[in-house]
């Protein structure tokens, strides 16, 4: 779990090698100077060796700091622990800010890295509540909220994960990662036409949104109701699903979504390759099977429409799809297609 930060020239102009130097020089100064200039300079080595991403280095200088201050220095302890949880030790980190916590129970900075850190180790539950707590105590602490809205997601409370996400982003602008955790929040509330705007706005951001993110979107687009609020809605959507099988061919959603797109637009000999490119990406996918039976059906072509229903049926579970597929085959003359 150890991240690795490097440093590069800093704000002067200074590489690692003269950083190196200059924090040599403080703990040369630290060893011979008067106390408060000591610590000046024990303060400048720590910093030093985390600007450079020194991360055990500076976890040993902040750790002796916090107690050489009693254990009273709440920057010492965040700046160690952070240094601890960067180095890999995230039991050591945490229990370093459980310190800190003791006698700064409320201070924001400390509950977002507990947060951080719990999550990073798996614990949810105990994240959300860190989490929880650093907004109480600083409501506009942007990462604490998208990771209240992150992990609530995680943990099946989707309505609840909408408030600290549309705080995020009216607070920020949106990033991506919060743009796109509120689409899924708000869709999962039933809320499309508003998980929709924020979809879209995450995927505007050109080059930095994720796969899932743009195939969710253009789903959500292709639904009734979002298409009915917005009459730009299919060319998005056809536009975001274009980009992910160009981003990944072999990407078998992306290319049924394209399909879906373009028998929207009217477009059906272009479906019809789409959906036979995602039948090619997967043989046993039955939503590109049924949605290609389908066109077929609406095109008039029997034989063709029968075969992807008998090859759908054969991979197809659920019992409300395989009764569409069963009417799809009993539809043409005689009893069959």
């Amino acid at each position: 779990m150890g991240v690795s930060h490097k440093a590069g020239a800093d704000g002067n102009g200074l590489g690692p090698l003269a950083l190196s130097l200059l924090g040599a020089a403080a703990l040369a100064v630290a060893a011979c100077a008067a106390p408060d200039e000591r610590r000046e300079a024990e303060i400048a080595a720590a910093e030093l060796a985390s600007s450079q991403g020194e991360w055990v280095r500076a976890a040993a200088l902040w750790h002796g700091i916090y107690f050489d201050d009693g254990g009273r220095n709440t920057r010492a302890c965040r700046e160690c622990a952070r240094a601890l949880f960067f180095s890999g030790d995230a039991d050591s980190a945490c229990a370093m800010v459980e310190l800190g916590l003791e006698s700064a129970p409320a201070d924001p900075d400390l509950l977002e890295l507990h947060g951080r850190v719990l999550e990073a180790s798996g614990y949810r539950r105990a994240a959300e509540l860190s989490h929880s707590r650093a907004v109480a105590a600083d409501p506009g602490r942007i990462y604490s909220l998208v990771a209240l809205g992150r992990l609530r997601l995680q943990l099946g409370y989707e309505i609840a994960a909408v408030e600290p996400l549309q705080r995020a982003v009216d607070f920020s602008g949106g990033s991506v990662e919060a743009l796109a955790l509120l689409g899924r929040a708000r869709a999962a509330g039933g809320e499309d036409a508003l998980a929709f705007e924020a979809y879209a706005k995450a995927a505007a951001k050109t080059g930095e949104c994720d796969a899932d993110t743009l195939l969710a979107a253009a789903r959500l687009g292709l639904g009734e109701s979002v298409r009915t609020a917005r009459a730009d809605a299919v060319g998005l959507a056809l536009g975001w699903a274009g980009e992910v099988a160009t981003r990944e061919p072999q990407r078998t959603l992306a290319h049924v979504l394209l399909g879906r797109a373009s028998e929207l637009a009217g477009r059906l000999e272009a479906a019809v390759q789409h959906y036979r490119r995602a039948v090619e990406t997967d043989p046993s996918n039955a939503e590109a099977l049924a949605d290609l039976a389908s066109l077929h059906v609406r095109m008039g072509d029997s034989e063709a429409a029968s075969d992807m229903v008998r090859r759908a049926l054969e991979v197809e579970l659920d019992p409300t799809r395989r009764t569409h597929l069963i009417e799809l085959l009993e539809a043409g003359p005689a009893g069959g297609l």
